[in-house]
């Protein structure tokens, strides 16, 4: 028997062939708008992505004018204003709070006329704007979250005090690191050489570069620098003497002497004496306010912090510091020890004392929001309360006494910020009077015009028709006035009934409650701020978020150097 051969398997057919892909409308395209589709859809989800962050997260802003000067620099031109990060993403979850720098949208309608804004209310309540050719405009303020809703509150001294529980009031206090960046130097020695604002009498006093030696000898060595409300940007500003011609001077605040063209020398700190002058209106939230700095900025301060190092102590030497003849704070300082005392009319009290010598030490006495704090080595070593005092009535004074000698480095003088009486803190009857007349005459005018044109025919003279829409505008611009000036008193009930365009707002009295989500937004350079005291609440719907940093032109001399200086904003 044989073997029966092995049958072989038959070959399995070949898979079928893959059909070739169907192209694509992309493969059909040429390689160049393949590469131009694929740039755009890049750019495009980029595009969606930074308008999201921009409306939800964070978005940048340029500061225009000077009302959050020196906290932020405002100025028309692009590389002399600082600009802004805000966060709109916070404020999303939890409200806007006290004391916080907001860019917020302007509450009230504009439009824009000849390049100016303009309110979008005629003269009769009529709406001016239109969809297609005159819309809207959004302004977006900087200011700073003074009053939050619920509040009851008044101004008054320059501070804010809010209502209590119990029916009282108390100031309302910025917390430590705000309060610290709301400092401005107004004095620094050494700032300007042969700048030495001391009156000292028959006392002794000794300019050794940053060193300042001070031998009162019995008597006292007072600080002749006015205490004002007056903030100057550094720069060149305009001043006019009592006599012969103005001139442009470069100075600061802490550089405030001047020497004109024919000899001539003055102090911008000196109000009585010279008429300081913006050389222009362009950084002011409300140009036509006017460029004068004397009108504005003439109230006193009693916010005030002396600081210095105390280089050496021979016999005792006392610091003063006197809110007219209210109170007086004495920090006395001796080789072996010191001491801080408030003299009242009812009397004297030791507040503070210590027994080792402050020679060496850096040391700031400070008068702040109704309290007296002393500190030492930057740490607090004493903090009680002082009575409110009214600056403007009762003048503060600093001075140095006692029979010894101090020797002082780096010694300088701050102030807070001071919320000056306007908008609706003054009384605004007599204005709104005169108001009220313009109003009547521009009318008057108007209907004189109308008269004229319908005698005339419908089509008058090119001129008369220019003179008739200046009338309106005049008084469109007259009405928005008198609205401010009504509208907002309107809107702010006050404890008693006041009359018409009467200050309120600025006593227990006459203090305001803020309704629900309605906020009161202040400049930090409040003189030259056109703010809620001015046009009233805003609402929290306006409210766009919170700043938290700020970039700054850094300058080497001429040449400047865009975002080259960045801090954050408190």
């Amino acid at each position: 028997m044989s073997d029966a051969a092995t049958p072989t398997p038959p070959t399995p057919p070949a898979p079928p062939a893959e059909p070739a892909p169907v192209p694509t409308y992309e493969d059909r395209l040429p390689p160049w708008q393949r590469s131009v589709n694929r740039f755009a859809e890049n750019w495009i989800f980029a595009f969606m992505i930074a308008m999201a962050i921009r409306h939800f997260g964070v978005e940048a802003f340029r500061i225009p004018t000077a009302s959050m000067e020196p906290m932020l620099y405002g100025d028309p031109a692009f590389l002399r204003s600082d600009h802004v990060i805000v966060d709109k993403l916070t404020v999303r979850f939890r409200p806007v709070r006290r004391w916080d720098v907001t860019v917020f949208q302007f509450p009230h309608p504009e439009i824009e006329n000849r390049g100016e804004p303009q309110s979008a209310l005629r003269y009769d309540d009529q709406r001016r704007d239109n969809l297609l050719t005159r819309p809207l405009m959004y302004r977006n303020f900087v200011k700073r979250a003074v009053v939050v809703p619920g509040d009851v509150f008044y101004l008054a001294n320059g501070d804010l005090f809010l209502g209590d529980a119990q029916g009282g009031f108390a100031i309302a206090r910025k917390p430590e690191a705000i309060q610290e960046a709301l400092w401005q130097e107004i004095y620094c020695h050494d700032a300007q050489p042969g700048y030495v604002p001391w009156r000292k009498g028959d006392a002794s006093l000794a300019a050794d570069g940053a060193r300042l030696a001070i031998a009162p000898a019995g008597g006292d060595v007072t600080f002749a620098q006015s205490l004002r409300n007056l903030y100057i940007k550094p720069g060149i500003v305009w001043v006019q003497g009592p006599r012969g011609a103005g001139e442009q001077v470069n100075v600061a605040m802490t550089r405030p002497l001047f020497t004109l063209s024919d000899g001539r020398t003055g102090n911008i700190w000196d109000l009585d004496q010279w008429t300081v002058t913006r050389l222009t209106s362009a950084d002011i939230d409300k140009p036509t306010q006017g460029k004068d700095l004397n009108a504005y900025m003439r109230e006193r301060v009693g916010d005030l912090r002396i600081r210095a190092e105390i280089a050496a102590i021979d016999g005792p030497v006392s610091l003063r510091l006197s809110e007219g003849a209210a109170q007086v704070i004495a920090f006395e300082l001796t080789p072996t020890g010191w001491s801080l005392s408030v003299t009242t009319p009812a009397g004297s009290e030791v507040r503070a004392s210590g027994a080792a010598s402050l020679a060496g030490h850096r040391v700031a006495l400070a008068s702040i929001d109704d309290q007296l704090v002393l500190t030492i080595d930057g740490a607090e070593q004493h903090r009680s309360d002082l009575a409110a005092v009214d600056p403007d009535a009762q003048p503060s004074a600093i001075a140095w006494t006692g029979t010894g000698t101090l020797a002082l480095a780096a010694l300088a003088i701050d102030r807070d910020v001071h919320y000056c009486a306007n908008g609706f803190l003054a009384d605004e009857s007599e204005r709104l009077k005169r108001v009220e007349a313009e109003i009547r005459n521009a009318e008057r005018s108007l209907d004189d015009s109308s008269s004229k044109f319908r005698a005339e025919g419908s089509g008058g003279p090119s001129d008369k028709v220019q003179r008739t829409q200046v009338t309106r505008d005049g008084l469109d611009a007259l009405s928005a006035d008198r609205r401010h000036l009504v509208n907002v008193r309107a809107s702010m009930p006050t404890r008693t009934t006041v009359k018409q365009g009467a200050a309120i707002g600025q006593s227990p009295e006459t203090a305001i409650t803020a309704p629900a989500d309605a906020y009161l937004l202040l400049g930090d350079n409040s003189p030259l701020s056109w703010d809620s005291r001015n046009w009233g609440w805003v609402p929290g719907a306006n409210l766009r978020g919170r700043v938290v940093c700020r970039a700054r032109t850094r300058w080497w001399g001429k040449f400047p150097l865009p975002f080259g200086d960045w801090s954050v904003v408190r």
